[in-house]
């Protein structure tokens, strides 16, 4: 159990009540072993810690994110969503020219794992594979015309530091809550 995603789960209560309540019951060890196992990868245990906690979240169909629009994805829709990836835009070979900084130059790796998203177009990634400059485990915001050699292109370097960074904007003052019940904080997150 992750006591930083209770923490994250308190604060978006006081925030956005139906976002909090979206979120799913833990996930089970045979869950986290059959994700593994259909990825091929180890993950790491605070990521693991994090889905004994909430299995994601349910999102209508991507109607409700969790903070800005990725919602965060359950065991089996993380599966099915990189196994299409993987399928769809393969471990190709890195860009020509390309300048690898944190995150490698492909267009999917199978060492990255989105474990939210918005729609298919808009994913948080745990990474890892990463490039020479990177760390294994960080988490990344994947989009269409991201710069992957940005110094910032990285969000946190691990997912402990992805959910404290996430809760540190939870607690701002100016978080704020949209129209249609959006989680923003007007920063380079979503």
């Amino acid at each position: 159990m992750s006591p930083q995603w209770l923490a994250i789960q308190q604060h978006m209560a006081r925030l956005a009540p139906d976002i909090a309540a979206s979120l799913n019951p833990p996930a089970t060890a045979q869950d986290i072993a059959r994700l593994q196992t259909a990825l091929n990868l180890a993950l790491p245990p605070d990521f693991c810690a994090y889905l004994l906690t909430f299995n994601g979240q349910r999102h209508d169909n991507f109607t409700r994110g969790f903070y800005g629009y990725p919602a965060l994805l359950p065991v089996e829709e993380i599966i099915t969503t990189n196994q299409a990836l993987r399928g769809l835009l393969g471990d190709d070979a890195v860009f020509a020219g390309f300048r690898e900084n944190k995150i490698r130059g492909v267009l999917w790796s199978e060492g990255w794992v989105a474990f939210a998203s918005f729609q298919g177009s808009e994913l948080f990634v745990l990474d890892l594979a990463p490039a020479t400059n990177g760390t294994v485990g960080q988490i990344f915001a994947w989009y269409h015309g991201m710069d992957l050699a940005a110094d910032d292109a990285v969000l946190a370097d691990s997912f402990s530091a992805f959910s404290a960074a996430l809760l540190q904007r939870l607690q701002a003052p100016d978080v704020t809550v949209d129209e249609e019940g959006t989680v923003w904080r007007d920063d380079d997150w979503y």
